[in-house]
């Protein structure tokens, strides 16, 4: 469930404690008829639900897909055209798709190539509306027509070396000078350098995560596999966590941190303190 605070964003609310939900932590979800009573009682817009990996069910998420007049992208015609008679909704913006589906597990990343389209199956939560639904069913992802669209758009993952190995396990000099232009700038460098080494900052290991992939976000450009490259080499790298939670992270952090580094000019990030780390809650 979130609620709205105008004047610091949206915020997803475990209903058993009133405090932050956490999409890979099932004890901070909830039932429906729960959520619906507690969003009722303290003023939430709507529910969320927690795509945990185990009902097999996943979610294609087409932001920015329908225009002023109403009409859809090309990718959105394709995957309609392919998605075959599934539960489909619009977006809480309303120039989105929430497109669900199942799927035995692809091995996908959570972010197509071009940035135009996201697949969840796990680790991340979904604010639903039920706007716009006509089928209360789900279809198979899994199914040839889908399936080569998916593969296409978000590529298959691949093992990333230097695991915790810190700036020695970036192979590439480029990820190299970020990490080692992001330490030396002058206002944030030092707690660039600290959450790279490992340090929780934040006293809150998710939100630290966080923290230091907004950074990322800055310093990469928002390019989300180097974000990935470099985050997986920090001390704040955990091997027990999924690949959808860091690519859930990357994403997040790429649509909250609007600045970008432009060599050769001064720095202009502004950090923003993690408020919710991993999301939403179970609906």
């Amino acid at each position: 469930m979130k609620n709205v605070k105008p004047t610091h964003g949206v915020y997803l609310i475990d209903c058993h404690t009133n405090k932050f939900a956490r999409s890979d932590d099932p004890t901070t979800w909830t039932d429906y008829e729960t959520a619906c009573k507690f969003a009722s009682e303290h003023g939430g817009v709507t529910l969320a639900y927690a795509l945990d990996g185990k009902d097999g069910l996943a979610c294609i998420d087409l932001d920015h897909c329908i225009d002023d007049n109403g009409n859809y992208s090309d990718l959105a015609k394709e995957v309609l055209s392919k998605c075959g008679k599934t539960y489909i909704e619009t977006s809480v913006s309303g120039k989105g798709l929430h497109i669900f589906g199942t799927t035995e597990g692809m091995d996908v990343r959570t972010f197509s190539k071009d940035g135009d389209m996201e697949f969840y199956r796990n680790t991340h939560f979904i604010a639903m509306t039920g706007e716009g639904a006509s089928y209360q069913r789900f279809e198979s992802f899994d199914k040839p027509e889908m399936k080569e669209l998916i593969e296409r758009k978000c590529d298959k993952r691949s093992e990333f070396g230097g695991k915790g190995a810190g700036v020695e396990g970036l192979s590439k000099m480029s990820d190299r000078d970020v990490v080692e232009k992001a330490c030396a700038e002058k206002k944030h460098g030092a707690t660039f350098k600290a959450l790279y080494e490992g340090q929780d900052l934040q006293n809150n290991h998710s939100n630290s995560d966080m923290s230091l992939m907004n950074r990322l976000a800055f310093w990469c450009n928002g390019d989300k596999e180097q974000m990935l490259r470099i985050f997986q080499s920090s001390g704040l790298y955990r091997p027990e966590k999924s690949p959808d939670y860091y690519e859930c992270t990357v994403v997040k952090a790429i649509k909250d941190t609007t600045g970008r580094f432009q060599a050769n000019t001064t720095s202009t990030y502004k950090p923003k303190p993690p408020v919710n780390s991993s999301g939403n809650g179970k609906r």
